[in-house]
């Protein structure tokens, strides 16, 4: 080959990917102009600037949420105090123990696990 062919070859490909590189910065360009601004969309307390789904689901369903809120909050809540009360006071209820039991043994309980006794049954179990 002869360094015209070559030199030819090479202006073909260099002009190539100048033409992909300008149509990739069209693209760029179009995007960057086609964009939503976020940041002025989105005034705090300002209802007419946001979408119109988001403001569709603020006024149409506000209740349904509302609702939705308020009974998953109650269900949740009711499980999270309501676990602990059933764990300590069910089995008390089975063994017939009363609460005043559990207070002193849960007040004596770090004399009792410090004691030597105690202390020496715990290392021959383990």
């Amino acid at each position: 080959m002869d360094d015209n062919t070559v030199r030819s070859r090479q202006k073909k490909t260099t002009n190539e990917s100048k033409d992909q590189i300008l149509d990739q910065e069209k693209e760029e360009k179009m995007l960057l102009k086609n964009r939503k601004q976020v940041a002025d969309n989105y005034d705090f307390g300002d209802i007419q600037k946001l979408p119109a789904n988001i403001r569709d689901i603020m006024e149409k369903r506000f209740l349904r949420l509302i609702a939705w809120e308020l009974y998953f909050g109650y269900i949740f809540w009711t499980i999270f105090f309501g676990i602990g009360p059933m764990v300590m006071f069910f089995p008390m209820v089975k063994l017939a123990i009363d609460g005043y039991e559990v207070l002193i043994l849960s007040l004596a309980s770090p004399i009792i696990l410090t004691s030597s006794f105690v202390n020496n049954i715990a290392e021959v179990c383990v």
